[in-house]
C-alpha cells in the first residue's frame, strides 16, 4: 500500500537506483540517496507507488510528507 513502511532487502545495484525484495516482491529505490547501500543490505524503505501487473513497487528512503 502507498506510504507503507517496509524492510528492503538490497539485491542489486543498477545505474538507475537500487532493487530490492520486499517480501519476495521486486523493487526499486532511485539512485538519488541510495548510494551508501551495498548489495545484501537491509534498509527501511517507503512505498512511493505500486504496479500490480508487473509486480513492482518503487521506494523511497524518506516518508511522503502529508498534505
Amino acid at each position: 500500500k502507498v506510504g507503507q513502511k517496509v524492510e528492503a532487502s538490497v539485491t542489486k545495484i543498477t545505474s538507475y537506483g537500487v532493487v530490492v525484495s520486499v517480501d519476495g516482491i521486486e523493487g526499486l529505490i532511485k539512485s538519488d540517496g541510495a548510494a551508501k547501500l551495498k548489495v545484501g543490505d537491509t534498509t527501511t524503505a517507503y512505498v512511493a507507488s505500486v504496479d500490480d501487473a508487473s509486480r513492482r513497487l518503487n521506494l523511497s528512503l524518506e516518508a511522503a510528507e502529508a498534505e
